[in-house]
């Protein structure tokens, strides 16, 4: 597991707007993080319980709610 690069990922949505929106349509944009599968598929799909799970720090895990939407 890749903690730090899924908090990476997901300072990237909360800072960058566009990233999170992107992040819904296009998956492919984390082909520069060093993810695996289920970690790919909790930050795509906002699935907070596995983010949890993984230990995802509480204020990271509120900012998976942006990916998808245009802020």
């Amino acid at each position: 597991m890749s903690l730090d690069q899924v908090e990476a990922v997901l300072v990237a949505a909360r800072d960058r707007p566009t990233f999170a929106h992107q992040l819904a349509q296009a998956p492919a944009i984390l082909t520069g993080y060093d993810l695996t599968e289920e970690e790919r598929r909790a930050l795509v799909e906002n699935d907070v319980a596995v983010l949890e799970e993984m230990g995802v720090a509480s204020d990271l895990v509120g900012a998976a709610s942006v990916i998808g939407r245009i802020r």
